[in-house]
């Protein structure tokens, strides 16, 4: 290849001229694919001298080994580099790499890391020698090379254990390495100049990873550990060259120098906290005896060495960077509790607390300056709860707050200290008073208050008056960083129980006076601090007259500071005093509008600076969850006006151009909460104002442009405006025609799911109910659409089925001869009387029987002459039907009387320990400290953590199976509507005695054939009809009371026992008010929405069981939680965190039982079905989450919770609800936990991209996770791939798995029974291989003859490939419709879309949309191909790879019965699959759930952590 041809190209896409530079990289595209070109680039990169050119010519070299060093789903299109010319690179990279400086050295580190991800060892196994090559050379650039080199190995094996055999490998690098390694160190640490700093930093960092998760046997030598700490030390104690003492605080931390240090103290701290602590060592007995010499030999040296080093500090003779002062403060936390680090640490404290912790803790001179140049940004540092926990300040409240809690007797020297602070600044001249020690021993004090004000704590009382006497005078302070910390103060003491009541009502007005100072941060905690005052009933009286001015002052907060917290400050306001700020709501309204607008605004500017990587994506979140929180502040206003119409009607005017934007610009997150606004705003009036009727032609605009799929979040609104708007829609026959119309096109070959169906036919429902005799020309249409289902299809899903009927009983009961007319012309009327009176069992909901009831008296209503002849001889089987319903109906009613029932009143069992609170030897302030103290280990409570979750996962040990449960619950009907109106006992009398009067002989004719039981049951329904107007009668006065008392009350209270927990099949959150929680708990209803973090608004985003439990969750987080102003002020949380610990884990425990409750009735069902003994009956969690599956193990989430609380910190949080991903996180441990006990696990099966390895990547020889799976194959389990990847050659899967196929194949400790133990299954459930070490690529096919289970061979060939032709011709449409730059790929078990070019991105919503309309398209179409072979509908997978969409035949749930077939019938309950896909619509592991127990992740990172705790309970539970 021409050298100087590619050199010219490079120099080209240099230029200037942007035209000249994009034709030489199209022309460098097109050569790059020449044999020997990444040759021509390394020898321009040797030969050039212009060092613009020859950083191009890196930058390209490091781009293209990116790119095609080895095939990627994400690179697919490139040509790989040719093996020979890989070679030539190998051989010349590392010289190269030793020859070149600065920028190009830079880029070619990356090159290095890649290439030996990819190569080393089995490519390159002489890298190691050419590093120590380099290492051992007297040139300090090859030997700063050679410890590049070195770094990239240890980082490339940092998460190796010692079981792996790539870990031996390891350790046997280490030892030939790292004696060199020390020796350079020691060279290093004694020079003085910049060239030894920047190599210095590198050699220090490899030992970083070389010791990340475990010790080598080489360093955990005594007299090699000692050298290593010996250089660590050197470091530490080195003076900084004058070099690395230039410029501000920020530009020495970017010293080389300081690098080193910092990794010198990180490497001390590591060592002790993970190798060298007695209270968790590493595995095995050599690791417990280093543990153990660590903490009597050398730990006591390094803190010797850190006091020496805090000493200069103090002093000021030396300067530490913050990372220093981070790890020094960390170190001395982790000596707290270990006695013998305490013997040690004990004498120093108070000098530590008086000249080192506090001042860390105390504003520095950048702060105070940045509180009054940029208040903003100093507010998002302190309030920022994702401060980075590496920050000094942080570091010792941490400090404080351990110190405290294990050493309880140290918070009164601390006290003292204060104490004498505080004092001092009071007893100063003005002009004398040290503002920064006062502001510090307030946070101080505050980060106490936790202990101070615990049980029977002796000094509890004194905090009153040590408030009046020092913080008080502190909110006219001069000072405005001392009024903010007041009032911080005041917050942290919130929990204190005032004796005086004066004392409080001064404390309200001090922070009224600071809510108006000049200084923005004083304002925001002074908000922030009177939130949790209103507790006090004093408090909340005062605050009555002023709550308006508050609530503007709080506005006007908002708007300069974009905090999230005083949003949740408004909310809790305008439930608590809803009554005060009516008459303001009009003008509260309009500025909540105007934020909203503001915010929207400034996210569409955002929204459309997006590129393609979605850097912007973040913020665009954030955005939304703001405008999230005011729109549930404006929906909480508009619900306490229902009383004021006048101000209402105001109001709907303003909120219009907040309704016009959200729908306008599709901001599809902010719709369900704009949907809810309109519901709230109809709902609260009861009647539909020209406002709401132009809400209402947006809302079908919105549907109409392709909305469909949000009609679930609609549905409340538009059932307002069916109910509501009668009058005018009675003469509107535009709205009525569009209603009919979202109705008939949710039914269009576009739109098949049945949840979105069963919305339109309760959307059908109450057009029905509500408009009798305004739509007849709907009803013919609403028949037509049930029946021509219902008549020619195959309906599987029982509520879609009922739903569909219902939709034809509620035209009868609209109009029985206009619906027995449509049946008798289109000939359906015998086929759906037979399905209707087959079905009737099914109607179990008291709402299905009422309408039954209704629609068969409206039959027995019509005269006989006009019955239709083909029904007539059936109309006997009109009274049969009716005394089954009566007969069951009393039951029906008990059992929603039972579902209205709030469930969510947990027990409280839970009781202080005694290590909670004071004892009487800690309450002694002169008590002598006890000789054996100096002994005493400080309580480690997670010491024996393992044990017990182990402990915890044996009573979980049970497994059972389950069939999948589709009953309708209580939960979800819509319990407001025209039919709850209609007495039916009364109404059935009525039609009876009518039919007696007006057509006797009929009658006794239809009498005649009811036997003695039914006409008893007759009688017996006459009979309850008198009692009930009997009853009527005399209950009169007592209902008109009690429609009196329900005006009165809380109309959010009314509105959720409207809709009770879901409007449908339970999907909508519950949200507790004021009025169910009783006064002075405020929060919960505006926050239990706040923080929907994740993409799961909508019903196909969803799982409805993690958001059931994360709202359960959500109760005790609002009413526990702290959100105090400044993050890291210190304990203040602690106390809120142990109470929210508790009532967290109640809750997980009585979800518990309600599983343990839905197994059971799972075993009672199944054996009903078995014995044809009658319907199945459903646990009280289907009823509450009707969408719960089926559980093959029970679930220990208690235990789950407190091991994920212990990592997670969930109880700790003040401003975060427990998220999904914690509910999530939860429930993989808990299921670890029970497929663990009692060696009860016996496949794993895995999916591939996000679960694996990352999206398009593959699992590399590096990967954590294949030591991890080699483990899982050592302990005889089964693990299979079971992966969307539709390839037919293993050569391909070898591409992606390639690392762990190999290690397979290399380790010697694996029989080759263990290694068969390992399938591949590709394509969902289409390709099996098996291991084949023999083979080139690790992997051999397996015929489908020997795999095929009895159900999938009968899958046949026409159907698979009438199935796939209508899956392209659905993304043909899709493609065509949604403009996707896209290409369409047919495979012989698949079809999909890809990009249409590399650089192409298709973006998120389009591609969900894509899989939801192939999805809807092929339900019903599956059922309908033929079975070529014989057999039924072929199951398949529509999917979202992320960058694609693929349908496949069968699914993951055939994958892994494949996998259990395969080895032996095993058991789902011995299964676990781990995928990330398990959200309903494009998530292909969903349905595994089906065939096993599941756990899922969301990145390999977490699969990591999965399988590390998988590994740990095993050896746990094997006493290993």
């Amino acid at each position: 290849m021409d050298s100087a041809a590619v050199r010219g190209l490079l120099a080209a896409s240099l230029d200037a001229d942007a035209d000249n530079r994009r034709r030489a990289e199209l022309q460098l595209k097109q050569v790059e694919e020449h044999a020997g070109f990444m040759d021509c680039l390394f020898r321009i990169l040797q030969a050039e001298q212009d060092a613009s050119v020859r950083l191009s010519t890196v930058i390209y070299i490091k781009n293209r080994v990116n790119r095609s060093w080895y095939q990627s789903d994400q690179f697919s299109h490139e040509t790989l580099i040719p093996d020979d010319e890989k070679a030539r690179i190998r051989d010349i990279l590392v010289p190269l790499l030793a020859s070149s400086e600065g920028p190009v050295r830079q880029q070619l580190v990356p090159v290095l890391q890649r290439i030996l991800q990819c190569d080393f060892p089995a490519q390159w196994p002489r890298f190691i020698e050419f590093t120590m090559e380099l290492l051992n050379t007297n040139s300090p650039s090859s030997v700063h090379a050679g410890l590049q080199c070195l770094l990239a190995l240890c980082r490339a094996f940092r998460y190796k254990s010692t079981d792996s055999h790539d870990r031996q490998h390891f350790d046997s690098i280490v030892e030939t390495s790292f004696p060199r390694l020390m020796a350079i160190c020691n060279e290093l640490v004694n020079q003085e100049s910049d060239e030894a700093g920047e190599m210095l930093h590198p050699a220090l960092k490899a030992y970083k990873h070389a010791t990340w998760l475990e010790l080598s046997p080489y360093l955990r030598q005594q007299q090699a550990n000692i050298a290593w700490c010996t250089v660590f030390l050197q470091t530490v104690a080195k003076a900084p060259p004058p070099n690395s003492m230039q410029g501000d605080q920020f530009d020495r931390e970017k010293h080389h120098w300081w690098k080193a240090k910092k990794w010198a103290y990180f490497n001390l701290n590591r060592l002790f906290i993970r190798h060298g602590n007695p209270a968790s060592p590493g595995k095995g007995d050599e690791a417990a005896r280093f543990a153990k010499d660590f903490t009597m030999n050398i730990a006591p040296e390094i803190l010797k060495h850190y006091l020496q080093e805090i000493e200069k500090w103090v002093a000021k003779t030396t300067w530490l960077s913050r990372p220093c002062l981070s790890y020094t403060l960390v170190f001395l936390d982790e000596s707290v509790r270990p006695k013998e680090m305490w013997a040690h640490l004990k004498a120093h404290l108070t000098n530590l607390v008086t000249h080192f912790v506090f001042p860390v803790l105390c504003l520095t001179e950048d702060d105070v300056e940045q509180f009054e140049e940029e208040p903003e940004e100093y507010l998002h540092r302190k309030l920022n709860y994702f401060e980075e926990a590496s920050a000094p300040d942080v570091a010792a409240t941490n400090f404080l707050v351990n110190l405290t809690k294990n050493r309880r007797k140290e918070t009164f020297e601390i006290l003292k200290f204060v104490n004498a602070v505080v004092n001092e600044y009071e007893q100063s001249p003005d002009d004398k008073k040290n503002h920064i020690a006062k502001e510090g021993a307030l946070r101080m004090i505050g980060t106490l208050a936790p202990v101070i004000l615990s049980k029977k704590s002796p000094i509890a009382d004194q905090v009153e008056y040590f408030l009046v006497r020092y913080v008080f005078p502190d909110f006219t302070s001069a000072q405005g960083h001392l009024r903010a910390r007041a009032c911080d103060t005041i917050e942290k003491f919130e929990q204190l129980n005032f004796q005086d009541q004066n004392n409080l009502l001064t404390i309200y007005r001090h922070i009224l006076d600071c809510m108006a100072d000049p200084a923005l941060p004083v304002r925001v905690t002074a908000a922030l601090a009177l939130q949790p005052l209103i507790r006090h009933d004093v408090i909340r009286t005062s605050m009555q007259r002023s709550i308006p001015t508050i609530m503007q002052q709080l506005l006007k907060l908002a708007n300069e500071a974009d905090i999230d917290a005083l949003a949740n400050v408004m909310e809790d306001f305008v439930e608590v005093f809803a009554t005060e700020l009516t008459p303001f709501a009009v003008a509260l309204c309009e500025q909540l509008r105007d934020t909203y607008l503001r915010i929207v605004r400034e996210l569409l500017e955002r929204e459309s600076k997006v590129g393609e990587d979605g850097e912007l994506y973040a913020d665009y979140d954030d955005k939304s969850i703001t405008a999230l929180g005011v729109l549930q502040t404006i929906g909480t206003l508009i619900l306490t006006l229902e009383s004021t119409p006048d101000v209402l009607f105001h109001i709907e005017s303003v909120l219009m151009p907040v309704i016009k934007i959200t729908l306008e610009n599709k901001l599809y997150d902010l719709y369900n909460e704009v949907f809810e606004i309109i519901d709230s705003c109809t709902f609260a009036a009861k009647a539909i104002s020209a406002n709401m009727w132009q809400a209402f032609e947006l809302i079908h605009t919105t549907f109409k442009a392709g909305a469909e799929y949000y009609l679930e979040d609609m549905l409340p609104a538009l059932d307002n405006f069916v109910q509501y708007g009668v009058p005018q829609l009675a003469h509107k026959p535009e709205y009525v025609q569009a209603l009919y119309s979202m109705v008939a096109d949710m039914f269009t070959e576009s739109v098949q799911g049945g949840v979105e169906r069963i919305c339109a036919c309760k959307l059908a429902e109450a057009m029905m109910l509500s408009l009798q005799g305004h739509i007849d020309s709907c009803v013919e249409g609403f028949i037509v659409i049930a029946m021509t289902i219902l008549a020619t299809q195959e309906v599987k899903i029982k509520s879609y089925k009922i739903h569909l009927m219902e939709m034809v009983i509620n035209s009868i009961h609209y109009n029985p001869m206009l619906a027995l007319q449509v049946l008798e012309n289109k000939g359906w009327t015998n086929r759906f009387f037979s399905l209707w009176f087959g079905s009737m069992t099914s109607f179990s909901r008291v709402h299905d029987k009422k309408l039954c009831i209704v629609a068969i008296s409206a039959l027995l209503s019509v005269n006989h002459e006009q019955v239709p002849a083909s029904v007539s001889v059936g109309w006997p089987r009109l009274l049969q039907g009716i005394t089954e319903l009566f007969r069951t109906l009393p039951n029906a009613m008990r059992n929603r009387e039972e579902a209205l029932r709030d469930d969510f009143q947990l027990e409280s069992t839970y009781d202080y320990g005694e290590d909670d609170e004071w004892n009487e030897d800690e309450a002694n302030w002169t008590a002598e400290d006890a000789a054996e103290e100096e002994t005493t280990e400080a309580k480690d409570e997670s010491k024996a953590n393992l044990e017990f979750l182990n402990d915890e996962a044996q009573r979980f040990s049970h497994a059972v199976d389950d069939v999948d449960d589709d009953e309708l619950g209580e939960d979800s009907v819509l319990l407001e509507s025209p039919l709850d109106k209609i007495e039916p006992y009364q109404l059935f009398k009525g039609t009876l005695l009518k039919m007696q009067q007006e057509q006797p002989q009929f009658y006794t004719n239809l009498a005649g054939h009811l036997s003695a039981e039914e006409q008893n049951m007759i009688q017996t329904i006459m009979i309850k009809a008198d009692e009930v107007a009997a009853q009527q009668a005399q209950q009169a006065q007592q209902e008109q009371q009690l429609l009196a008392q329900q005006q009165g009350q809380d109309p959010l209270l009314l509105k959720r026992r409207r809709r009770l927990i879901g409007y449908t099949d339970g999907t909508r959150e519950a949200k507790l008010t004021v009025a169910e929680r009783g006064p002075g708990l405020v929060g919960v209803a505006a926050m239990t929405t706040r923080y929907r973090v994740e993409y799961a608004l909508k019903s196909h985003r969803r799982d409805q069981f993690i958001e059931w439990v994360k709202g359960l969750l959500a109760v005790p987080f609002v009413l526990y939680s702290q959100p105090t102003g400044v993050v890291g002020d210190g304990p203040s949380v602690t106390k809120m965190a142990e109470e929210a610990h508790r009532r967290y884990a109640e809750i997980m425990r009585d979800v518990e039982v309600m599983i343990d409750d839905h197994i059971s009735r799972q075993r009672q069902n199944q054996a009903l079905a078995r014995d044809g003994r009658g319907a199945a009956l459903p646990s009280k969690l289907g009823m509450l989450v009707p969408t719960a599956g089926p559980f093959f193990t029970r679930l220990p989430l208690e235990a789950a919770f407190k091991h994920q609380d212990g990592k997670r910190h969930m109880s700790s949080r003040r401003y975060v609800a427990p998220s999904f991903n914690d509910v999530r996180l939860v429930l993989n441990s808990a299921q670890a936990m029970a497929v663990t006990a009692g060696g009860a696990l016996q496949l794993a099966t895995f999916d591939g991209d996000v679960t694996l390895y990352d999206d398009g990547g593959c699992l590399e020889a590096a990967s954590p996770l294949v030591p991890l799976l080699l483990d899982l194959l050592r302990n005889d389990i089964k693990v299979g791939i079971v992966t969307a990847a539709g390839y037919t050659t293993a050569a391909r899967y070898y591409e992606r798995l390639h690392g762990l196929l190999d290690a397979v194949a290399g380790a010697a400790d694996l029989s080759p029974a263990q290694k068969q133990s390992l399938v591949v299954m590709g394509g969902e459930a289409n390709y099996l291989f098996e291991v084949d070490v023999g083979a080139p690529h690790r992997l051999a096919a397996v015929a489908r003859a020997r795999w095929l289970t009895p159900a999938m061979a009968a899958w046949g060939e026409a159907a698979i490939a009438a199935l796939l032709d209508a899956a392209e011709a659905a993304l043909r449409d899709c493609v065509r419709t949604l403009r996707l730059p896209a290409t369409l790929v047919r495979k012989d078990r698949a079809v999909g879309i890809v990009p249409a070019g590399p650089g192409v991105r298709i973006a998120r919503e389009s591609l969900e949309e894509t899989v939801l309309v192939v999805q809807r398209s092929l339900e019903l179409a599956a059922a309908q191909q033929p079975g070529g072979g014989g057999g039924g509908a072929v199951p398949f997978c529509a999917f979202n790879g992320g960058r694609d969409v693929f349908v496949d035949i069968g699914d993951k749930s055939w994958g892994v019965a494949v996998c259990q077939q395969w080895f032996g019938g095993l058991p789902a309950a011995r299964t676990l699959h781990v995928g990330d896909q398990f959200l309903g619509a494009g998530s292909n592991d969903f349905k595994a759930r089906s065939v096993g127990t599941t756990a899922w992740v969301a990145s390999p990172a977490e699969t990591v952590e999965l399988l590390d705790e998988l590994a740990e309970l095993m050896r746990v539970g094997a006493g290993t």
